[in-house]
């Protein structure tokens, strides 16, 4: 029985996700309609990285906004480039405090990260 409900769960993902007229998200992972990821997305070969997604994160996005409220929106929000992942599970403006998501624990091959 609890396989059969979990096979029920529908796990989506949506690029540039548009929460106003505004604003969009790159990247918005959904479980049953409802957003759990958000991931701001940056290529360092066009001279952006993650640091450029936190900026925005802090400063273009409304932590009153349905998408972002702590414990209603999204559980983690994602800012990353092609190297450096970090994250938040709230959205407080510019006091938001970002964690880094991809620590590693090795050298070289194994970093891990």
């Amino acid at each position: 029985e609890l396989v059969e409900k979990y096979n029920k769960n529908i796990f989506s993902v949506m690029e540039e996700v548009w929460i106003s007229d505004e604003e969009r998200i790159d990247v918005v992972i959904f479980l049953n309609g409802f957003a759990i990821m958000s991931f701001e997305l940056k290529c360092n070969f066009a001279g952006q990285s993650y640091q450029d997604a936190i900026y925005q994160y802090r400063t273009k996005r409304d932590p009153k906004n349905r998408l972002f409220l702590f414990k209603a929106g999204c559980l983690v929000n994602f800012a990353m480039d092609l190297e450096e992942v970090y994250m938040t599970t709230k959205l407080a403006g510019e006091s938001t405090f970002f964690l880094p998501f991809n620590m590693g624990r090795g050298e070289g091959i194994n970093a891990g990260k």
